[in-house]
């Protein structure tokens, strides 16, 4: 899925190949989808869940159905991820079954048939960012776009994947073709904390120009143990040219 931002104005919308759509990926952010906790509720007094029902992917893990690698240019497709449901299926009598504990519940448009119905896609990890995007907008009603994508994309975090085999650099590959930056966290968007501390800055910076910021970090920093780290997220407006359809940007 795409998630469109236009100024103030926050969307979501399913990837296409019209003209609109495509040139407004440069402005937008792909979301991916991942597998939410795995909750099996049938199970047998002789064999164990795992057994009688066998997820595709795990927690976190990316959706059998999401799409990965990535995009145009080589650019990082997706960027954020969240919760759009599992497949755990099971082989009986030599069919496959699917049990609905892979699926995200939600209410029915056909409410005298049935009150809920279960579904899964991409299309529910979009409204999810969306709506972590748009408690930010209220936090900053006067924030740009721009302002708006880099405090979601700097609040991102990978959630830890099991059974991801090969090298660091391997598994580091894997994680951002697969989850992007990672999963969004609507406090991490709008507040520092104790240990952690969020600097903003909207500036104008001309094309092969550079701007040159100095940060006082504390002493602290350096001595105490542990893992730290300085992310730094820079979100622009790239020239477009109209005219092109075989591409997202304009130049990079």
């Amino acid at each position: 899925m795409t998630l469109c931002l236009l100024q103030h104005f926050l969307f979501f919308c399913s990837v296409c190949s019209s003209r609109s759509l495509r040139y407004l990926s440069a402005l937008s952010i792909t979301v991916g989808s991942v597998a939410h906790e795995i909750n099996i509720m049938e199970q047998s007094l002789d064999f164990h869940k795992k057994e009688l029902w066998t997820p595709i992917a795990d927690e976190n893990e990316p959706s059998s159905f999401t799409r990965v690698d990535p995009g145009i240019n080589n650019i990082l497709k997706p960027e954020d991820v969240h919760d759009g449901g599992n497949m755990i299926l099971r082989e009986s009598g030599g069919n496959i079954k699917e049990t609905m504990s892979g699926k995200l519940s939600l209410l029915s448009n056909l409410l005298m048939e049935r009150l809920f119905t279960h579904y899964v896609g991409s299309s529910f990890s979009a409204p999810m960012v969306t709506n972590i995007l748009g408690k930010i907008a209220n936090k900053y009603p006067n924030g740009s776009a721009n302002l708006l994508k880099n405090l979601l994309l700097q609040s991102t975090r990978l959630p830890e994947i099991k059974n991801v085999k090969g090298t660091n650099t391997d598994k580091k590959k894997f994680h951002f073709n697969s989850l992007g930056y990672g999963l969004p966290n609507y406090e991490y968007a709008i507040a520092s904390f104790d240990n952690r501390v969020v600097l903003l800055d909207e500036a104008t910076i001309g094309l092969n120009k550079i701007q040159v910021y100095s940060v006082d970090v504390p002493k602290l920093f350096f001595e105490a143990k542990g893992h730290k780290r300085v992310p730094v997220a820079l979100t622009f407006n790239p020239l477009i040219k109209m005219t092109r359809d075989d591409s997202y940007l304009g130049n990079q």
